[in-house]
């Protein structure tokens, strides 16, 4: 990254007489190039050549037009325009919204820089530069690729694909997630039109030569074989109750009726035997390679992945003669054909076989507020969430028998969301979600997609800002990372006023449907009422990169500037829409009262209440339950006391030292908040004080908080062990560290809220949390040793630079180091075999710490 003027060192120095101008000119000439710097693309385009008779504005538009028609949509100085329609097609630019960039640069001072530079080296600036201004630590890109990615032109990636086939990187289960099966006395497990040409083109879709006839000859012999077994007269419902059988007494919850996974693999290998004959394989050794990648499909959790090279891995190309032609050919090309066709089956095998025998006879979903995946055989499924279902509907919806057309986006007056059903931990316990249709096909998606854009998204950033800008008497909470630093602000205050933690009184309750008992009415005139004084809503977008994370986002602001932090990369998206407030309440209107839930052949409008999963229900039960608190004289803190009210979703935790604060809240909360229809769940309800014995710990949001001491910590229980599915060591040691960073962040290793002993605590649980993801992701085969090492360096490194400690860090480092090497040794004891050079190392450097002789490592019943 060089100054601009450095870049053009030269020019600028020896082309001085251009820079006659008036002070005003002269000092904003001097202010751009001493603050403006710019990188060349990696990848370097041919500049256009342009008339000299061009005025400076022209060259620019004509490099934008240049820009748009080789498809280079991703410069910023593309952004908002479009090219013109008609018999000018090509040759005028349309400017959809107003690029601020483009208009700066065909100014005044960047004309001058154009003059002095010459206007080839200026294009060159334009085509292939990136430029980025600097401001008070904030950097604004102006010119060039998005962040400076190297240039692709789209006519070049579509030939170089089109060049050579492509597998998918990743298999997932989204294909037999949430399926249901309609039941069938016959057992087809490959689609309906499958007969040996579909069957044939669909395997080998991705083959771009045509098969040769003795070729053909091959791969229709095991094909025929395929469909005769799949017609073969199985009742497989017997075989399945076999496997699945469970003593009915072990069932005490829902979740207890879930299939083990071991059962499920073992129902479908059971299928695979019977539908694929031992040829298709090429051998025993492949067919059992095979088949032991199956289970990493079934396990996967939700939105994983699992790469394609782990299905390919160890699978070998010999005796497979049903894809070689010719028995004896053992030619290159027809190595390379037959590595290339058996993958392509082991496609077929795992992307669409194995998903439809799953959702024959398996309904397969999460546990809500979770990532664990479970099965149930879909006959124990309806049996479970029939009442549930069938009490809901009753009481929530009704049948909309005006609808005719559930699946079409365009054609139908409504907007339509699937009904999902997801179990909960607790017992019995069902969610409903709504899941959006996005149209029946592309055109109908590239509809949805547009609107969503152009008014959905819009209206929820209208809904933030509105949220964000109202006042209220507790902190809005909009992650449960932020809870720590609430709590630790009022210790803080408590610590001012009292010199040390006083008695304080809690209450914990959450709302029952809190999103079904919405009132509809209430929460419009609540909008209405935060709405009175505004006369419109200008939303803009914009990307931003920190350069020290290298993290992207999308800004979006409501009626005001960007706000730009410190070592922040801006990109001005040149997006922006104008909502009036009756276009909201429009856009509101069909959100909430043209909103079907389809479930079968039927679909049901809502009586009152919100869907869970649409767009804008999250942030309209914000702002329904923000008002609820503003509106109760109970949750009103008195003179001479404190309380915190921190709210998240329908979860609400009150903390005081006026104990009948917390009484009146109590028995409010028991009666119900009847003007906006909110009832706690009784059972739920939790009230104590830090002098009770029998309660210590409150768990709220997923976290731990220290009744007496106002300490927070998150419990290992509350940390998913993630599977990262990768070849790559150095990218699952990436993952590995930026899942450890994220867990840090929730601000909990600060001596302003937690002791040295709790700090201690919570990096215990983080990286033993981090060591099962470890032992996980690399069970198949385990990292070198130094590069290990290197990694645990870097754990303890981001251990420091999160922690906020103000005293004896480094027997606080010391300590954060035997804490981190004793998890990770203790952890890989659960797998000897395979880590064994590791636990030896790990074992030597624990011996040697005893040496160190930190002062307190903690011994908690938490641990």
């Amino acid at each position: 990254m060089k100054l601009l003027l450095d870049f053009f060192h030269d020019e600028l120095f020896s082309n001085t007489e251009h820079i006659k101008l008036q002070h005003r000119v002269y000092k904003e000439f001097e202010h751009l190039v001493t603050s403006c710097f710019v990188i060349q693309n990696s990848n370097l385009i041919e500049i256009p050549q342009f008339s000299y008779r061009l005025s400076h504005k022209e060259s620019i538009e004509k490099c934008i037009v240049f820009l748009i028609q080789n498809k280079l949509f991703n410069n910023v100085l593309c952004y908002g325009y479009d090219l013109g329609k008609g018999n000018q097609v090509n040759k005028i630019l349309h400017c959809n919204s107003t690029n601020g960039n483009a208009l700066d640069i065909k100014g005044p001072v960047w004309e001058l820089l154009g003059n002095i530079i010459g206007r080839e080296k200026f294009i060159n600036l334009l085509i292939n530069c990136s430029v980025f201004q600097h401001n008070r630590g904030t950097f604004i890109q102006i010119i060039g690729n998005k962040f400076n990615r190297p240039y692709s032109i789209a006519s070049e990636l579509q030939k170089e694909r089109s060049e050579k086939v492509t597998f998918p990187v990743t298999f997932t289960n989204k294909s037999f997630l949430h399926k249901r099966s309609h039941a069938s006395p016959k057992f087809n497990f490959l689609a309906p039109d499958d007969k040996i040409g579909a069957l044939r083109s669909s395997i080998f879709a991705l083959n771009q030569t045509k098969l040769s006839k003795e070729l053909k000859k091959g791969v229709d012999k095991i094909l025929n074989r395929i469909l005769k077994n799949n017609c073969k007269n199985i009742n497989y419902y017997i075989i399945l109750r076999k496997i699945c059988s469970k003593n009915e007494i072990e069932r005490h919850s829902h979740l207890d009726f879930q299939i083990a996974k071991e059962n499920v693999l073992k129902m479908v290998i059971l299928v695979l035997e019977k539908l694929i004959p031992q040829e298709a394989y090429g051998s025993k050794r492949n067919k059992s390679v095979i088949f032991s990648k199956i289970p990493l499909l079934l396990s996967l959790p939700l939105n994983g992945s699992l790469p394609a090279e782990t299905i390919f891995e160890n699978v070998r190309s010999r005796n497979l003669y049903w894809l070689t032609g010719k028995q004896h050919d053992f030619s290159l090309k027809t190595h390379l054909r037959t590595c290339m066709m058996f993958k392509q089956f082991l496609l077929w095998l795992f992307r669409n076989l194995i998903p439809r025998i799953i959702i024959r006879f398996f309904y397969c979903t999460e546990v809500s507020s979770s990532l664990n995946i479970i099965y149930f055989t879909h006959d124990q499924w309806k049996k479970l969430t029939r009442p549930f279902l069938d009490q809901y509907m009753q009481r929530y919806l009704k049948e909309n028998t005006l609808c005719r057309n559930h699946s079409s986006y365009i054609f139908s007056h409504y907007n339509h969301s699937r009904l999902r059903i997801v179990p909960k931990k607790a017992k019995g316990e069902f969610r409903i979600i709504a899941v959006q249709t996005k149209g029946s096909d592309y055109e109908e998606h590239t509809k949805y997609k547009a609107n969503h854009k152009n008014f959905v998204l819009p209206v929820q950033q209208v809904l933030q800002y509105l949220r964000n800008k109202r006042k209220t008497m507790f902190p809005k909470v909009y992650s449960s990372s932020q809870i720590p630093t609430y709590i630790s602000s009022f210790k803080k205050t408590l610590l001012l006023k009292y010199k040390t933690v006083p008695m304080l009184y809690f209450i914990k309750f959450d709302i029952a449907s809190c999103y079904d008992s919405i009132l509809r009415k209430k929460l419009i005139s609540i909008l209405q009422r935060l709405m009175k004084h505004e006369n419109g809503f200008f939303i803009r977008s914009c990307t931003v990169c920190n350069i020290k994370s290298k993290s992207l986002r999308t800004n979006y602001y409501v009626n005001e500037a960007p706000r730009l932090g410190k070592d922040e990369i801006y990109v001005d998206n040149i997006w922006t829409r104008y909502l009036s407030c009756d276009d909201i309440f429009n856009i509101l209107q069909t959100e909430l009262l043209n909103t079907a839930l389809w479930y079968g052949d039927k679909c049901y409008l809502r009586k009152d209440g919100l869907s869970q999963g649409a767009s804008l229900s999250a942030l309209l039960v914000d702002i329904f339950y923000d008002d609820l608190l503003e509106n109760y004289e109970a949750f009103k803190t008195k003179s001479g006391q404190e309380t915190l009210i921190l709210k998240l979703a329908d979860d609400f935790l009150v903390i005081s030292t006026d104990r009948y604060q917390i009484a009146d809240i109590n028995a409010l909360s028991l009666i119900g908040f009847e003007e906006y229809n909110a009832h706690t769940k009784a059972e739920k309800n939790m009230t104590s004080d830090s002098s009770s014995q029998e309660i210590a710990t409150i768990q709220f949001c997923a976290l731990h908080i220290s009744i007496k001491s106002l300490e927070v910590w998150k419990h290992l229980d509350y940390l998913n062990v993630t599977v990262i599915n990768s070849k790559s060591t150095a990218k699952i040691f990436a993952q590995l560290q930026t899942i450890f960073e994220m867990r840090l962040s929730f601000n909990t290793l600060s001596d302003e809220i937690n002791s040295a002993e709790t700090i201690l605590l919570q990096i215990t649980h983080i990286s033993r949390n981090i060591a099962e993801i470890f032992l996980t992701s690399f069970k198949e085969r385990m990292p070198n040793l130094g590069t290990f090492n290197k990694f645990l360096e870097s754990l303890i490194a981001s251990v420091v630079t999160h922690s906020k400690i103000s005293d004896n860090r480094d027997i606080f480092e010391d300590n954060a180091r035997f804490i981190i090497t004793s998890t990770f040794f203790k952890t890989l004891l659960t797998s000897p075999s395979s880590s064994k050079n590791m636990i030896t190392h790990l074992g030597g450097h624990l011996e040697l710490g005893l040496e160190w002789n930190p002062t307190k490592i903690v011994k908690n019943d938490e641990t």
